[in-house]
């Protein structure tokens, strides 16, 4: 009797270990996890290959900001985007494509969106195609 319970107590042990590595695991991510930028958009920041870390967590670090670089799925085809918040929420922005002069069109960026904008905008495909992006879109944010 007393065989079965200790490897009832073992197997109960196993479980509680394997749980805290899954939650450990979980949380070192939401922290800061290495991606590796893809394409023009950011250059000359970021160049095509270099390699990044992110943090999903980006509220630990002071919540989203103007100038903050970002990782966001794009809400025309979902692929994950790396761009710069040009505008938060309930900003009013005005541009002249593409070049980001404050002059030209004007913008509402809704109370639940960034407007986001690649550091090379003559090949970027960002916010000025298609639209302010929402907040739930927002993978993580740059540490830099």
């Amino acid at each position: 009797m007393k065989i079965h319970g200790r490897k009832r107590y073992g197997f109960a042990l196993w479980m509680m270990g394997m749980a805290a590595v899954v939650g450990v695991s979980a949380l070192v991510r939401q922290i800061a996890h290495p991606v590796v930028v893809q394409g023009q958009s950011m250059e000359p920041t970021f160049t095509d290959g270099q390699r990044l870390w992110v943090t999903e967590a980006y509220w630990l670090f002071g919540g989203l900001k103007a100038n903050d670089v970002v990782l966001v799925r794009s809400p025309e085809d979902g692929d994950v985007l790396i761009k710069r918040v040009y505008g938060l929420p309930g900003q009013e922005l005005e541009w002249d494509a593409p070049t980001l002069r404050q002059v030209g069109k004007r913008r509402f960026v809704p109370s639940n969106a960034i407007f986001i904008v690649g550091d090379n905008p003559e090949v970027s495909v960002d916010s000025r195609d298609f639209g302010p992006v929402p907040l739930n879109h927002v993978i993580g944010k740059v540490l830099q």
